[in-house]
């Protein structure tokens, strides 16, 4: 269970901000079952099951995750994405204050750097400081 769901490839500047709700172990608030690299994106919704569930990605088997992050709203959740050995953090960031990420300086962000997310040509920045950043349209 997740926002988004498929076995491989590259998914690249992608967020989801609704709640999920799963029953199995493959359950995460972006993704719940990833063979492949997760790239630049974020999860904010409440991610609830019966069962173990990670922040971002509920079973990762292969790839990687970098510059990317989901808000921990305190529940229990501990880890960004889990798979046959255990829960993992690697690659991915979680924050426990709502509003950290509405300032897209902090990493993995970097507006002002210009070493992190492109706010050029995918992100928008028009909410800086008030929202979670969104895709340009």
């Amino acid at each position: 269970m997740g926002s988004f769901s498929g076995t491989g490839g590259v998914l690249n500047n992608s967020y989801s901000t609704g709640d999920v709700v799963g029953i199995t172990l493959q359950t995460g608030g972006l993704i719940g079952y990833s063979q492949g690299n997760i790239v630049n994106s974020f999860s904010t919704g409440n991610v609830t099951s019966n069962v173990a569930v990670t922040g971002l990605v509920g079973v990762k088997r292969s790839g990687t995750i970098s510059n990317s992050y989901w808000y921990n709203r305190s529940n229990g959740i501990d880890n960004c994405w889990s798979n046959n050995t255990g829960k993992y953090n690697i690659g991915c960031i979680a924050i426990t204050k709502v509003d950290y990420f509405n300032n897209y300086d902090n990493s993995p962000m970097n507006l002002t750097a210009g070493n992190g997310w492109d706010f050029t040509n995918v992100w928008s920045n028009s909410g800086n400081g008030t929202s979670y950043p969104t895709l340009q349209g």
